[in-house]
């Protein structure tokens, strides 16, 4: 496609020898007055009419030549292709800017804002309807930077940009910026909408530099004004207790009210202070509210969400408790214990079954059968590793196999997983070499690979394997011990982790792609991968996640980044001299008026 120039000036000539070429026109003129003509026969009737009337040879020469088309298309052909050796062109003036624009709009949680009666989204949307350009591309900067649009016209892009919503996620402006440079291609220039309070990937001033760099226009519209704000920052949601943390960014002291459900407390945070909040954490969906008034609201609001089940009945199997095990078990208010001395073994329903210190004589046949047989109905069993275990006939119950017995080493951790994460099992004294079965998952292992904690899935149940002696381990002593066991027994009870129901925004949610997943605003979302962009709850299955956007960064409004804006040249004209050449068009003339003369002669029958 050729674009010709919109104002035209004086046409120059790279290589004015080509000129000469202009006299190949001269053959063309000889054929033409050489031609045969039609012989001349003198009629007295038309005599009148023929007579020259004292006209020149010339006028009636050129009289002739307007009048024979295909001498004019021929003329035009060699006049088209004559000038090309000539390089024939002309310097015009472009506006680079009305050519392609594209926006890069903040969308990030601190876009809420309040500015000059709307919010800052609202004023960088109405802003960038009075920049279109004749191609546009808008580009979101939030959490993870969308491209909305590509290269649409200008009513396109007003319903576009009528489309755009506010995220609760960070913001990554010069990422955003960046992905910008890549989709404008040749003439345009990039708009960036935002208050530039940039909570992670690159700089704007960096990404600015890079692309200015690149020869390509960068205008930044700082909509940013300092905002006085209290919010939380912070939530540390535990299965018995949870933690809020609010802080005054503003430069005196504040006092709040914060409601828990249905519950007020007044709040004192001192100038630029941070407030924790601690309280028992109730079950299921809690919303924790500020009433601030202030010109972000967007932070004033979060949510915890917590499992209603009830508590985990527990049944420990042993004929002398180890007190660590039996204190670890009965620290938590979450977990209901209760023991058996074998051979008697409680027949009442429990959720998981441990297994501690059992003497072979003193288990009566098919018992752990039947244990099997109830953790394949849906519970949990957990055996501890003791002396003498190999002489023990657990049945298949037993998820390893053991090989022998082993000294002094190392537990490392072989699964990245919530039950072991972030613990340290330390150095044993001793140890039993074993493997794992079929089917089992090796948690921890010694370094010569014995397991030491392993997992099984045994029916609609688990079985699992505790593989640290007593007196040949430190780890009973260690703060680490309760949480582990308290850990295994929520994971054996298959009951759902209360970090597992509160997310950040950001953050992506991952589901089978057969799994309904609601929205805070009631929409369905559909898999297998879900952004979390909104604060509120998404109700996935038969759980209710609580999402908030904590981020200081995003919420602290009242230091604002000293980015010099381009407001007031964003929407001028970007003008730039180019040379326009002629070659091409040259060659399109010609090809073009060469296809009419065939077309001409078909209709005129003379091929």
């Amino acid at each position: 496609m050729v674009v010709l120039p919109g104002n035209i000036g004086p046409v120059f000539f790279g290589l004015p020898t080509g000129l000469w070429a202009i006299l190949g026109i001269i053959p063309l003129l000889i054929l033409y007055l050489i031609r045969p003509r039609p012989k001349r026969m003198e009629l007295p009737s038309l005599m009148f009419f023929l007579k020259s009337g004292g006209k020149s040879v010339v006028q009636s020469f050129l009289r002739n030549i307007m009048r024979d088309m295909l001498f004019l298309i021929q003329f035009i052909i060699c006049i088209a292709l004559l000038l090309i050796p000539s390089q024939p062109y002309n310097n015009t003036t472009i506006n680079l800017a009305a050519e392609h624009v594209v926006f890069v709009i903040d969308t990030s949680a601190s876009s809420q804002a309040t500015a000059d009666g709307g919010t800052r989204l609202d004023l960088a949307i109405s802003q960038a309807k009075g920049m279109l350009g004749k191609k546009n591309t808008i580009i979101l900067a939030k959490g993870t930077p969308e491209v909305l649009t590509r290269e649409v016209g200008s009513i396109e892009a007003n319903k576009a940009l009528d489309t755009i919503k506010a995220t609760d996620t960070g913001s990554r402006i010069g990422e955003a910026m960046l992905l910008a440079g890549q989709a404008l291609q040749g003439d345009g220039r990039i708009i960036v909408l935002s208050d530039f309070d940039n909570t992670d990937g690159v700089a704007p001033t960096t990404a600015k530099n890079a692309l200015e760099s690149r020869g390509q226009n960068v205008a930044l519209v700082n909509l940013g004004n300092p905002v006085e704000n209290i919010g939380f920052i912070d939530l540390n949601v535990g299965e018995d207790a949870t933690v809020a943390y609010v802080r005054n960014f503003k430069k005196q002291q504040a006092i709040v009210t914060l409601h828990i459900g249905e519950a007020t407390k007044q709040l004192t945070i001192a100038a630029d202070g941070i407030e924790p909040i601690r309280f028992k954490t109730p079950p299921g969906i809690t919303e924790l509210k500020l009433d601030t008034g202030d010109a972000y609201p967007a932070d004033d609001i979060a949510y915890v969400s917590a499992p209603e089940e009830a508590k985990i009945k527990v049944l420990l199997i042993s004929k002398q408790p180890s007190r660590f095990l039996r204190s670890a078990l009965t620290s938590s208010p979450r977990i209901d214990l209760a023991v058996s001395e074998p051979p008697i073994i409680s027949k009442e329903k429990y959720d998981v079954y441990v297994i501690d210190n059992v003497n072979a004589k003193d288990v009566l046949p098919g018992t752990y059968q039947d244990i099997l047989q109830r953790a394949q109905d849906g519970s949990g069993v957990v055996i501890t590793a003791q002396q003498g275990m190999a002489s023990i006939n657990y049945g298949k119950l037993l998820p390893i196999i053991i090989t022998g017995d082993g000294k002094n080493t190392y537990v490392r951790t072989d699964q990245d997983v919530a039950l072991t994460r972030n613990l340290d099992f330390g150095n044993v004294k001793a140890y039993i070499q074993a493997r794992p079965v079929d089917g089992a998952i090796s948690i921890a292992s010694a370094t010569d690979n014995s397991t030491i904690i392993t997992l099984k899935a045994e029916g609609a149940g688990m079985v699992a394997y505790y593989g640290l002696l007593e007196d040949q381990s430190e780890f009973k002593l260690q703060p680490d011990y309760p949480i582990f066991w308290q850990n295994l027994m929520r994971v054996m009870a298959q009951r759902v982790d209360v970090r597992e129901l509160n997310k950040l925004t950001g953050e992506t949610l991952a589901v089978d792609s057969d799994t309904q997943v609601e929205g805070p605003d009631g929409k369905r979302l559909d898999g297998p991968l879900i952004p979390l962009e909104h604060r509120g709850t998404y109700t996935i299955g038969d759980r209710t996640l609580a999402v908030n956007g904590l981020d200081a960064r995003e919420s602290n409004l009242l230091t604002h980044p000293e980015i010099t804006g381009d407001a007031e040249n964003a929407g001028s004209t970007v003008k730039e001299q180019r040379q326009f050449n002629w070659e091409l068009t040259l060659i399109i003339i010609g090809a073009a008026f060469l296809l009419f003369e065939i077309i001409f002669l078909k209709v005129r029958g003379d091929i």
